[in-house]
């Protein structure tokens, strides 16, 4: 009898001390969904470098930032993935650089988290969060740069953490979308597809370099992207959009029978500043824009694929932004700074509303300080960040 009663005690103190750590458990876990969950504040810098940085930072936390701090792809919710409510990697990636080129360590923290918690699956960065069927899909451009921020804000910041997650993600994009030779645009992982195009303007030389220091298997893609980069201009200045290594060949373009180049001018830019850091010669880029400066005061979106010219019709925040970074990494001062007033002035402000309809000056005194149009609200997470790291890295619009 004493023999039953003692198992019976037995038993009944193991449920117990079972249901005990089952409670644990799922407290914990609701704990850790409620910090999840709990809306954070974007961290602002120690100090601004001017006061259109000020108003922007500020615009796009109120107006764009996302309860767990990631940015928005528009201001306004929409069934397009891209230009609507979701958080892209690529936004990741440009405040991390932000982050790292404002010296700002609690943003740096907060977009670590936000990447660990919403993006990265094991060794993998999925490039769009929330979820959708396309949550297996990466973009090498884009992970290029939050490896590289990560690189940069670990030793800034003296977080060796940072950098551990950076090379166990840079080997994962390796196992992903390389051959051993290229690095591919973008990998399925679920389908384990991966693209047949090498884009130029993901030529990020910089990261590729700084990988290649520590993982020798990346040796061999830096220099085969550096010669591509080399060699991608074409005799209109433009660069060519994309090659196909097991062809051999660029992407052509059926009606010019001849490479086919981006007609975006943000990409031609992005591409040339790559070039520049990588003491790759941009003079035929830097000129064009130098002269559409020069000529008309302004740089335009989209350009002309045959002659190469800028197209006089719509203006981009992130086209002054790239082009400022260019000339401020080609020590042209002067037009940098051109470029960044530009930039200021194509902010929203209240004063040139002021014989606007009620509700439109209403609109631009909520929205000071963004780059957004007041009548459509239509406001890019791209436009916003890339101009917030050229305002940085520019130091103003001050000679």
């Amino acid at each position: 009898m004493g023999i039953k009663m003692f198992s019976r005690g037995r038993v009944a103190i193991v449920i117990l001390s079972v249901l005990i750590l089952i409670i644990a458990f799922l407290v914990w876990r609701i704990i850790q969904q409620d910090e999840r969950n709990t809306p954070i504040t974007l961290a602002e810098p120690p100090i601004f470098e001017s006061k259109a940085e000020q108003k922007l930072f500020y615009f796009t936390r109120k107006h764009m930032a996302s309860p767990e701090c990631g940015i928005h792809t528009n201001y306004l919710a929409n069934a397009d993935k891209t230009k609507g409510h979701a958080v892209i990697s690529e936004s990741v990636g440009l405040l991390l650089k932000y982050a790292v080129a404002s010296h700002n360590k609690a943003l740096f923290d907060q977009q670590v988290t936000l990447l660990k918690h919403r993006f990265v699956e094991g060794d993998f960065i999925a490039w769009i969060y929330p979820r959708t069927s396309h949550n297996t899909v990466n973009s090498s451009v884009d992970d290029l740069r939050i490896i590289e921020a990560l690189i940069d804000g670990a030793q800034i910041f003296n977080n060796e953490q940072a950098n551990d997650l950076g090379l166990r993600l840079a080997r994962g994009l390796l196992a992903t979308n390389s051959d051993g030779k290229w690095l591919f645009d973008y990998a399925d992982k679920k389908k384990q597809q991966v693209a047949p195009t090498v884009q130029i303007r993901y030529a990020n030389l910089s990261a590729l370099e700084k990988l290649a220091d520590r993982i020798p298997e990346y040796v061999p893609i830096y220099e085969q992207m550096k010669k591509l980069l080399e060699q991608a201009e074409q005799t209109n200045g433009l660069y060519a959009l994309a090659y196909l290594p097991k062809e051999r060949t660029y992407v052509q373009d059926p009606a010019l029978q001849a490479i086919a180049v981006s007609t975006n001018m943000s990409e031609q830019i992005i591409t040339a500043l790559y070039a520049e850091k990588a003491g790759i010669s941009t003079i035929h880029m830097r000129k064009r824009l130098a002269d559409s400066l020069q000529q008309t005061g302004k740089l335009f979106a989209t350009v002309d694929k045959q002659s190469g010219n800028m197209k006089s019709d719509i203006e981009s925040p992130a086209v002054y932004a790239l082009a400022a970074m260019l000339f401020t990494e080609s020590d042209q001062r002067s037009l940098a700074v051109q470029c960044l007033t530009r930039l200021a002035e194509l902010q929203v402000s209240s004063q040139s509303y002021d014989d606007a309809p009620t509700d439109i000056r209403k609109q631009a005194v909520q929205f000071e300080g963004g780059y957004l149009d007041v009548y459509t609200l239509q406001a890019f997470s791209f436009d916003q960040l890339e101009s917030l790291l050229a305002m940085r890295i520019g130091g103003g619009n001050s000679e």
